[in-house]
């Protein structure tokens, strides 16, 4: 997937979510877009959350734990650490698709290429800056349309770096 082929300009509002191990990534559209769709590494303990400018958000967190809002935490934007943390997700595919051969069997099958013609299709994100970044990885980690179930059907790269296998 060309990860241009669906791109929003308006990068401004969007919210990333990273999770406490760097492995996982997650980006939303809005603030109520995360706090509706949030994967479950997104609510999980040590979760960070940043506006597009690499600006750390804080979680108020309800009773339940669950995150109800995520407000300005102060303090510096940190757009080379979320960006590190964007390509870390990336850059650890590879190893993971290796170590989970059943998990991407099936997408390989139906593609007719091996493994290592699909990680050449990785897609690269090789943005000037954390906007641009964003904006090239779109098809990969959010945002994404969601149906009235708050669902999407974002492609394997996303469900392999969002989501997980395995």
């Amino acid at each position: 997937m060309n990860p241009q082929d669906s791109t929003d300009p308006n990068v401004d509002s969007w919210v990333i979510a990273t999770s406490a191990d760097g492995h996982r990534a997650h980006v939303y559209r809005t603030e109520k877009d995360a706090l509706l769709g949030m994967t479950t590494f997104a609510t999980g303990a040590g979760a960070r959350y940043f506006d597009s400018a690499g600006a750390p958000l804080a979680p108020t967190l309800g009773r339940a734990g669950d995150v109800q809002a995520l407000r300005p935490a102060g303090g510096p934007g940190q757009a080379t650490a979320v960006l590190d943390r964007l390509h870390a997700v990336v850059a650890r595919v590879p190893e993971v698709a290796r170590q989970h051969p059943e998990a991407v069997a099936e997408h390989l099958a139906e593609r007719g290429v091996t493994l290592e013609e699909l990680l050449a299709g990785l897609p690269r994100l090789d943005g000037t800056d954390l906007s641009q970044t964003l904006r090239l990885c779109q098809s990969i980690l959010g945002p994404h349309e969601m149906d009235d179930d708050r669902q999407h059907s974002a492609g394997f790269w996303h469900n392999l770096l969002v989501h997980g296998i395995g």
